[in-house]
C-alpha cells in the first residue's frame, strides 16, 4: 500500500513542459497528502460521545429523603405547662410528606463534623420519606422543598391538651439537578427505602446512590399565627436541618441526559465540528 501511495505522488515530466510547472504540480500533490493525513489524524482525534443507556423522561425512580435532626434557637421541649415540638415536612412537585414529632437530645453531636457555621441539632427523627421523580422533573428544575414547623401542647399533670396551635419556623428549597444529583455516589449497600430499580420493583440487589449528610439553612417566611410569630424577621435564617437523600437511578446518566437535552440543537451538531479543528494535530 506505502508502494501504491508513492508511486501516485510521482510526477513524470511532461516533455517539453517548463520545470516551474513541474515544481508546482508537485507541490500540490504533497499539499494534497499532507491534507489527507491532517484531516485522518483530527478524526482519530474526535472525541466521539459514550454511548450508555438512553434515559427515558417518563422512567420513574425513587427519591428517599432521611431526616437526620434540626436545630432550631429557642425551641426546647422542657415547659412548666406548655410543650413545642417540631416536624419537618418535605414536598416534591404536589406531594407533601410529613415526618413525626422530633426528640430532644442535647447530648448528641451530630454536627460536629460539619463546619463550624452548622450549630449542635438537638432534635432527632431519623425518618425516610419517599418520592416518586423522573428525569422530566430534573430538567424543568424541580426542588425538593423542607418546611419545619412547631406544634404546642400543654400538660396538665397526668393530662395532655391539644391547643393545635402550628407556627412555621422556616424552609429550605433543594434542587434536583442543582444541588442533589451531583452529591450523589454509588452506596456499598441498599439505601433506606430502595429495593429495585424502577419504583415497584422488588428486587433487593440493585444499586443506588447516596449523598452524605447536608445541612440547610431554613430561612423564615412568615405566615404563622402564633403570638411567636415575630420572634424571626422575615428572610432571617431560623435553623438548620441536616438531611440525606438517595436514589435508585444513576443520577450521572441523568445529568448528562439534562445537559444535552438542554443545549441548543446548533451546539450539539456544531461543538464535534469544533472540537476536531481545534484540537492540535499529534
Amino acid at each position: 500500500q506505502s508502494h501504491h501511495t508513492c508511486r501516485q505522488l510521482r510526477t513524470t515530466p511532461v516533455p517539453g513542459a517548463p520545470q516551474e510547472v513541474v515544481a508546482v504540480a508537485m507541490l500540490q500533490a504533497v499539499a494534497a497528502f499532507g491534507g489527507g493525513l491532517w484531516v485522518q489524524s483530527k478524526i482519530s482525534d474526535l472525541q466521539l460521545p459514550q454511548v450508555s443507556r438512553a434515559v427515558d423522561e417518563a422512567d420513574t425512580f425513587k427519591l428517599c429523603v432521611r431526616i437526620i435532626a434540626a436545630s432550631v434557637p429557642g425551641l426546647s421541649e422542657s415547659g412548666l405547662l406548655t410543650r413545642e415540638r417540631p416536624r419537618i415536612a418535605a414536598v416534591l412537585g404536589g406531594v407533601r410528606k410529613e415526618t413525626e414529632f422530633g426528640e430532644c437530645d442535647e447530648d448528641a453531636e451530630i454536627s460536629e463534623n460539619l463546619g463550624a457555621d452548622v450549630p449542635p441539632c438537638d432534635w432527632h427523627f431519623g425518618e425516610t420519606l419517599t418520592f416518586a421523580a423522573n428525569a422530566a422533573d430534573v430538567m424543568a428544575g424541580q426542588a425538593v422543598q423542607l418546611w419545619l414547623h412547631s406544634h404546642s401542647d400543654v400538660r396538665l399533670g397526668p393530662f395532655q391538651v391539644d391547643l393545635a396551635r402550628t407556627r412555621d419556623i422556616g424552609v429550605c428549597s433543594v434542587e434536583l439537578r442543582k444541588s442533589i444529583l451531583p452529591e450523589c455516589v454509588l452506596s456499598s449497600a441498599g439505601a433506606d427505602g430502595l429495593g429495585g430499580s424502577r419504583v415497584g420493583d422488588t428486587g433487593r440487589n440493585q444499586p443506588s446512590w447516596e449523598t452524605p449528610v447536608l445541612p440547610f439553612t431554613l430561612t423564615h417566611v412568615g405566615g404563622s399565627s402564633s403570638s411567636r410569630s415575630d420572634e424571626y424577621a422575615l428572610g432571617q435564617a431560623a435553623g438548620h436541618i441536616l438531611a440525606v437523600f438517595s436514589m435508585n437511578m444513576d443520577p450521572q446518566a441523568m445529568l448528562r441526559h439534562a445537559d444535552q437535552a438542554t443545549r441548543p440543537l446548533v451546539d450539539r451538531v456544531t461543538d464535534p465540528l469544533k472540537q476536531m479543528i481545534s484540537a492540535p494535530a499529534k
